[in-house]
């Protein structure tokens, strides 16, 4: 089975403002669904290669429920200077379209004054690798920070629970895995890098044994938030983005973040069991 995007009305706004869902498969069936309606990932679905699916990432119901929710769930979050920017709540417009992958970009007025360009392109890959860049630039010098807001649930419904594997401290410096340990819920925790760097790095594996899934995250960010969320359903939430104020940008410059989710199933002793989307 070749790639396959799909595009699909996702409803009107509360202000008339038409909305899409675009329908990401990558070869082994599993699927992406990421909404303009505030650049949200909505829904992971992956496909195991005895045809077996399961959810690992979750959205709300229907457009409403997005734009009622207090939270700006799977949502993409932007900050300039440290004041967040309200384009979680609007409707990003389509850039591109490629053979795996949506782009969306937006352009806004910011508070302190001049025009913010942003974007964000999600591509699918095979072996159920989600890769986000984001960028930005602005007419003005600006101070910019990014992350994607995604409702991991690899439970499925219910809480789980979850086994952390930390790359970033001690214990796992230099991109060495460290031990897998329990996380306790709820959690709202930070690992940060040693150091700032431009490279893709990996950040932390999070297992959970109820649904033999495990996650792990790389990003050119320096920091990694794992926060808990009990509503409106139980999840794990990774925000990822760089909580230190970044470098100004200056006009003609760019701001570039790339985060990379894989999603594998786990190993058991001896029997080797393919990951998600292999086949």
């Amino acid at each position: 089975m070749a790639y396959h995007v799909s595009t699909a009305p996702f409803g009107k706004t509360a202000d008339g403002k038409e909305t899409a869902c675009f329908s990401i498969i990558n070869s082994a069936g599993s699927c992406l669904e990421v909404s303009s309606y505030g650049c949200t990932v909505k829904r992971v679905l992956l496909r195991s290669s005895d045809g077996e699916e399961r959810q690992a990432a979750a959205g709300l119901p229907a457009l409403a429920d997005y734009e009622q929710s207090p939270a700006p769930v799977g949502a993409a979050l932007f900050w300039e200077g440290g004041e967040a920017l309200e384009l979680s709540r609007s409707v990003w417009q389509v850039a591109e379209i490629g053979e795996n992958s949506v782009a969306l970009f937006q352009k806004t007025p910011l508070p302190a004054g001049g025009t913010g360009f942003f974007a964000v392109r999600f591509a699918w890959m095979d072996r159920d690798r989600l890769v986000i860049d984001m960028s930005a630039s602005c007419d003005r010098p600006f101070s910019p920070a990014g992350t994607s807001n995604i409702y991991f649930t690899l439970p499925g419904n219910g809480p789980g629970s979850y086994l952390l594997r930390d790359f970033c401290t001690a214990a796992g410096a230099e991109g060495q895995a460290g031990p897998l340990q329990p996380l306790d819920m709820p959690c709202d925790r930070v690992l940060r890098c040693g150091e700032s760097t431009d490279r893709l790095h990996p950040m932390a594996e999070l297992t959970c044994p109820e649904s033999d899934l495990s996650l792990t995250a790389y990003t050119t960010a320096q920091t990694l938030r794992i926060h808990s969320v009990p509503e409106p359903f139980p999840a794990v939430r990774l925000n990822m983005g760089a909580q230190d104020a970044p470098a100004v940008i200056q006009p003609g410059q760019f701001w570039n973040q790339r985060i990379i989710y894989g999603f594998d199933a786990v190993y058991h002793g001896p029997k080797r069991i393919l990951p998600f989307g292999m086949k």
